[in-house]
């Protein structure tokens, strides 16, 4: 099984990494996902503003996806492909 990550910005409005509502619902299905926090007060490691996300998702959206095991699949091949 691999791990999904998701990362946050730190802003106040998102739940902590160690949330227990979340840890639990994070391995349902079968899945195993995370949070992480970027470095707080630092742009030039907000990979998350740098165009990254729409990088992956102009190239997921060339594929035609029919379930989320196959969403999955285009998306990780789009960010190994970027």
């Amino acid at each position: 099984m691999e791990i999904i990550y998701i990362q946050q910005d730190n802003a106040s409005c998102h739940i902590s990494p160690d949330d227990e509502e979340f840890c639990r619902a994070a391995f349902e299905g079968g899945f195993d996902i995370r949070l992480i926090c970027q470095p707080p007060n630092s742009p030039d490691l907000n990979v998350l503003g740098l165009s990254l996300f729409s990088v992956i998702q102009s190239l997921q959206q060339q594929e035609v996806t029919r379930s989320v095991y196959q969403l999955i699949e285009v998306v990780q091949k789009s960010y190994d492909d970027k």
